[in-house]
């Protein structure tokens, strides 16, 4: 992959929007895995229940064409649907419940504005308020909140090649290493505690499970480098090793029992970190 290479990697609810000839509109949701159903189901129980006792409230129209919104969510089958009618009225509710007496600081307020954000990735301050005489949203109005949802949904990120990010890695451990124990504490003291997200593409070889299940069971247990039993046992009751490649697959190695062999975590680990010329020959005559 080209260095700095632009993918979009959508990490909210991306929709497409389709007209018919009368300017009504259906919203397709074409990445319905990421919103999260429940709490969209549990949120709109919770506004029919409150709305019950104050004039504003969904239409029977509306919480069918949710309702049925939802079911095609659940249906591997089918695009769900986002109609016109049901739109149109949670918009319209929306608003007046987050910026109106007497819910303006209500529970109902944050509610609402919690169904909406699930739903749709436009701010808040951009969603729609008006709409003709006719119940339909003013195309305007509409259009311009659009253009926000697109905005949002299209943000693009940078994906690093591995080559890329490894080595920004390992630049910043040797400078980490050149610190006093009193400077990394300080500097740790400072970093932000949530780890960044960086994308990273990379390529992965497909290995045969069964030639490392042969390994495994070759090992009967016992590490093939160190001559240690393994130091525990799996959740399936089976001693715990990893398979490795004596000459590495990224080397031209084989994926093959005779280039296969069992090790604890620990000389696993330090045969990826050391790889001993001495350790490869010791190895090479388990195998034989």
């Amino acid at each position: 992959m080209v260095e700095g290479l632009k993918h979009t990697v959508f990490e909210k609810p991306i929709w497409a929007r389709v007209e018919d000839s009368n300017e009504n509109f259906d919203l397709y949701l074409l990445n319905y895995d990421k919103i999260d159903i429940g709490l969209l189901e549990n949120g709109l129980a919770s506004l029919e229940k409150m709305t019950k006792s104050i004039r504003q409230s969904f239409s029977r129209q509306a919480l069918e064409a949710f309702k049925k919104f939802f079911n095609d969510i659940h249906n591997p089958d089918y695009t769900p649907v986002l109609k016109y009618r049901a739109y149109f009225v949670l918009s319209k509710w929306v608003k007046p419940a987050s910026d109106l007496s007497p819910y303006k600081n209500s529970p109902l307020k944050h509610e609402a504005e919690k169904f909406w954000d699930i739903l749709f990735c436009a701010p808040l301050n951009k969603r729609l308020d008006e709409w003709d005489s006719n119940g339909r949203i003013v195309p305007e109005n509409f259009n311009l909140w659009w253009n926000e949802q697109l905005k949002c949904q299209q943000q693009s990120v940078e994906i690093w090649p591995e080559d890329k990010f490894k080595n920004i890695q390992k630049s910043r451990q040797e400078q980490a290493k050149k610190l006093s124990r009193e400077e990394l504490r300080k500097r740790a003291a400072r970093a932000p505690r949530k780890a960044v997200i960086r994308y990273v593409s990379s390529k992965q070889r497909e290995r045969n499970e069964e030639v490392s299940e042969y390994a495994k069971r070759r090992a009967a247990g016992i590490c093939e480098l160190c001559n240690c039993a393994a130091p525990f046992f799996s959740k399936d009751g089976t001693p715990y090793l990893e398979s490795h490649h004596i000459v590495w697959l990224s080397k031209g190695g084989e994926d093959a029992i005779e280039n296969t062999v069992a090790l604890c975590p620990n000389c696993h680990r330090k045969m990826h970190v050391l790889d001993f010329k001495q350790d490869r020959l010791v190895l090479t005559q388990k195998v034989k």
